[in-house]
């Protein structure tokens, strides 16, 4: 489960809501543990993002998304690095929107795998 906060300019902590069910940082632990084991904390870092939007992937198929972001898609040039897209892609809105975890070495590892992905959905 998550707990929203918020501080005031006093100083005082605030709850805001409690989502009082598995949320998307449970699926991410179990998804660690899963490809690195119990003590994943030690061997790679993790950033996720559910709510990527790119007005311009607008009405694009899953199947092209994935061929798209073939070169930073998990596992990335045969190591235990890159993308996993975590949520379905939809065109709600009228904008193009998926989510996805970045796995990396560190977190400047994990930065620089999304900077390649933006890269990569700016030119479409």
């Amino acid at each position: 489960y998550d707990v929203d906060y918020i501080l005031s300019e006093s100083g005082d902590i605030y709850t805001t809501e409690a989502n009082l069910r598995r949320t998307s940082i449970c699926y991410m632990v179990d998804l660690a543990e899963l490809l690195f084991g119990e003590d994943f904390e030690s061997k790679m870092a993790m950033r996720s993002n559910d709510k990527y939007i790119r007005p311009n992937i607008k009405g694009i198929s899953y199947a092209d998304l994935k061929l798209l972001l073939a070169p930073v898609l998990y596992p990335m040039n045969e190591q235990q690095r890159g993308v996993i897209i975590t949520q379905s892609f939809r065109s709600m809105y009228n904008r193009g929107k998926f989510g996805y975890v970045s796995i990396g070495r560190d977190q400047e590892d994990t930065r620089n795998i999304e900077l390649q992905l933006d890269n990569i959905l700016s030119k479409v």
